[in-house]
C-alpha cells in the first residue's frame, strides 16, 4: 500500500474494507496510524465493515436472500419493495 501511494501523488482518500473481527480491526488501526504518520493526515481515511464476519459471508447472505425473493410469489415479491 505505502509504495502504490508513493507512486500515485492523485491519491486524497484510503479505504479500508478489512474483516470485523480482532485482526481486521487491529490492522485498519495499525495501517491508519502508519499513514497519518508516515504521510502527515494527507490522506482522508474511510473504514467500510461487514455486517457479519467479513465480506465473502455478507456477499452469501445477499445472494441467499436474492435467491428467496426470486423463489417467492410475486405478490409477497411486491410487498416487500
Amino acid at each position: 500500500m505505502l509504495y502504490y501511494l508513493d507512486n500515485h501523488n492523485d491519491i486524497d482518500t484510503v479505504i479500508f474494507c478489512l474483516d470485523n473481527d480482532k485482526a481486521g480491526v487491529g490492522n485498519t488501526a495499525f495501517l491508519s496510524g502508519v499513514l497519518e504518520d508516515r504521510y502527515n493526515h494527507k490522506y482522508k481515511i474511510n473504514l467500510k465493515v461487514p455486517n457479519l464476519k467479513d465480506w465473502n459471508e455478507d456477499l452469501i447472505e445477499l445472494a441467499k436472500k436474492a435467491v428467496e425473493i426470486q423463489n417467492s410469489p410475486e405478490d409477497e415479491w411486491e410487498r416487500e419493495q
